[in-house]
């Protein structure tokens, strides 16, 4: 008896292939199962299709808008419409260019813990222990809003709260500083 289960389509691991039509052009397709059947969907005709458009249109407007770097711009536009101060956007925005290299091209929902901490780890070890406390401050906002809006199911930024070093405040390390600027006492 045949299953009339859906399997999903898995387009975001799958690429565009291609075949001859009747009038010998190279026409660009995509393979997927439905119902157990296997389907074919053509993209169109090469050249007038590039490759990558047809690698565009063969990704799931889904995947395309689940990346870490779409809903962090998602949530940018949203936290400045609440009007926050114009210094708070600018240090958000400018913590975010510092992660989209490393995540911005991944799906929020595949972003493992250990590679969030090797983001932050990054920015620890130039001595910025602030920057790296308000990154993963910055990731976590980013990852909660993808929860609200159902494109993560967990903020992976949340467990590293006891991973990296907290930066200790300016005026406690005055307060407690040795007598003579922390030269040792004459003896």
């Amino acid at each position: 008896m045949r299953s009339l289960e859906r399997r999903p389509i898995n387009s975001a691991t799958s690429a565009p292939s291609s075949f001859c039509d009747a009038e010998r052009r190279q026409v660009l397709a995509l393979s997927y199962r439905f119902l157990d059947k296997q389907k074919t969907l053509a993209i169109g005709v090469w050249p007038e299709v590039s490759l990558a458009d047809a690698r565009v249109i063969a990704t799931p407007r889904a995947f395309r808008n689940n990346t870490f770097r779409a809903v962090a711009e998602e949530w940018f536009v949203k936290i400045t419409c609440e009007e926050r101060a114009e210094v708070t956007l600018s240090k958000v925005r400018w913590l975010l260019e510092k992660v989209y290299p490393f995540l911005g091209h991944l799906p929020l929902h595949e972003i493992e813990v250990q590679e969030v901490l090797a983001v932050l780890r990054k920015t620890e070890a130039r001595g910025r222990y602030e920057s790296a406390r308000r990154m993963r401050s910055v990731i976590s906002r980013v990852f909660r809003y993808g929860i609200a809006t159902a494109r993560a199911k967990v903020d992976v930024a949340r467990d590293l709260r006891g991973a990296i070093i907290v930066p200790q405040d300016q005026a406690f390390r005055r307060d407690h500083a040795p007598e003579g600027g922390g030269q040792a006492p004459p003896g």
